[in-house]
């Protein structure tokens, strides 16, 4: 981690302050999600060790591997033959998340058949000319600026798809977009064109695919994960009494854009309040000693976000009940346990770093608990097969 200090789980002291100024991130996989970024993608590996990657945007990867896309589209192609998919049509529309983890490209639409050549579509013949000189799986590139949708029919023609199990991507049951993405139009357009077809949503088919990271998205998360403590410590360096909001956020703004040269997937700071308060945007408020800066703050490296939330308190004097209840520190990791329809709450306590954690905030005055969020994971995937639960732990 890019911060100095002690983080909760390691193997040195845990004072106070060192909680205070240790540094803690939550990682939300928001390409996989919501969110992302445009990523670049020339075919150079992003599976450097993450201690060699340079902070800076030289020094960032600039895409995935031929193995790692090979690797999804295998991935990918297995699930689909166990849920009787033929093939899926895949729209950019949204946060175009599905279509850069299939093509590491911005196309409109993907074709992805279960037997046969991938194909993009774009809005311009340029972009698709820009994605073909970059591309080396073998994807067809086509281009239409109006009517997209005659393109994708063409392509289903060929491939043979008049009767066929078609999958569409964003349908419904998006997570934070619960009806999806898909134009009406388009869709509708298409199984006019293909009566005999059926088409069925995918979206929870390439949500779970996403789930299981290979080694160069590892390596991607970790590296947005130092990037995005960056922000952190621009924040701490400039959140003073008398400094301007407005001021600060920018600092982080530019701090992430710089070390990744990526837009930043969210900056949202806020003194006195919770960080959401302020819509994510920088604020003409004066910052007052005493007050606790909270925040959500997100770098992003090939689309790929990480959160982190490390609450300071600006100047002095602290709050009352600073030292007794750690209040301005918090941890809330966030665990989907897909797959398992029950979980208790033993499981994630056998974790030997969940263990730590509760010791240390035990070892300054703190408490530690667990609490379980059903409604809420209700509410953004309610078309889950299963019944994941959010599992959030805080201390303070």
């Amino acid at each position: 981690m890019a911060n100095s200090g002690p983080y909760p789980g390691s193997s040195e002291g845990l004072s106070r302050r060192d909680l205070l100024y240790g540094g803690v991130t939550a990682s939300f996989m928001t390409a996989l999600f919501s969110g992302c970024g445009d990523s670049q993608s020339e075919s150079t590996t992003a599976g450097a060790a993450i201690e060699t990657v340079d902070l800076t945007v030289a020094g960032m990867p600039k895409g995935f591997s031929k193995e790692e896309m090979m690797r999804r589209w295998s991935q990918l192609r297995k699930r689909m033959k166990d849920a009787g998919f033929d093939c899926l049509i895949v729209p950019g529309q949204g946060n175009g998340a599905d279509v850069r983890w299939l093509t590491g490209s911005s196309a409109n639409w993907v074709v992805f058949p279960y037997e046969g050549q991938v194909t993009s579509i774009f809005r311009t013949e340029r972009s698709a000319e820009s994605a073909a000189g970059k591309d080396d799986l073998g994807i067809e590139m086509r281009a239409q600026r109006l009517q997209r949708s005659e393109v994708l029919i063409d392509r289903l023609g060929e491939l043979g798809m008049s009767q066929a199990r078609i999958g569409v991507g964003s349908l419904v049951g998006v997570l934070r977009n619960d009806e999806g993405s898909v134009s009406y139009t388009a869709l509708d357009r298409i199984g006019k064109a293909f009566p005999r077809a059926t088409f069925d949503s995918a979206a929870d088919l390439l949500m779970r695919v996403k789930l299981v990271l290979g080694p160069e998205e590892i390596e991607v998360m970790k590296t947005v994960s130092r990037v995005s403590e960056l922000g952190i410590q621009a924040m701490i360096e400039s959140a003073r009494p008398g400094a301007v909001h407005r001021e600060v956020w920018f600092n982080i703004f530019e701090t992430l854009l710089n070390a990744s040269g990526e837009l930043p997937g969210r900056v949202a700071i806020r003194a006195g309040n919770e960080a959401n308060t302020s819509g994510g945007r920088p604020l003409d408020e004066v910052l007052q000693a005493g007050q606790i800066m909270n925040q959500e703050i997100s770098g992003r490296v090939l689309g790929y976000s990480s959160q982190v939330n490390h609450s300071i308190c600006i100047g002095a004097p602290e709050p009352a009940d600073w030292a007794s209840a750690c209040s301005t520190v918090s941890i809330s990791i966030t665990a989907w346990w897909i797959g398992l329809p029950r979980v208790k709450a033993s499981r994630l306590l056998e974790s030997s770093t969940v263990k730590k954690w509760k010791n240390g905030a035990r070892a300054t005055g703190g408490r530690f608990f667990i609490r379980e969020h059903l409604e809420t994971v209700r509410a953004w995937a309610p078309h889950a097969l299963t019944r994941p639960r959010i599992w959030s732990l805080n201390r303070g």
